[in-house]
């Protein structure tokens, strides 16, 4: 499995990862409504769930920004490549 295709199934099981994670807290919801859960235990695992869902946005933002630093990177030795090829 070549760089493409693992970047691409770790992106896929994040977005799927969030999704159920959104399913759980809706979950949540509805047996707090429906008196399977107080009050108590609702907050409890929804801060648990958004907890997690704040980890894995943190690490898009981590992967975005590291893909932003090399494509300057690349860009800026592409440029340096440029000047020395016109000199």
């Amino acid at each position: 499995m070549g760089i493409v295709e693992k970047l691409q199934e770790h992106i896929n099981k994040e977005f799927d990862e969030e999704e159920q994670i959104k399913k759980q807290i809706v979950k949540l919801y509805y047996l707090y409504e429906t008196d399977q859960i107080n009050e108590d235990e609702l907050a409890e695992k929804e801060a648990q769930l958004m907890q997690r869902l704040r980890y894995i946005n943190e690490q898009k933002e981590n992967e975005e920004n590291t893909d932003e630093e090399e494509r300057a990177y690349d860009i800026a030795l592409w440029n340096e490549n440029e000047v020395e090829e016109s000199d």
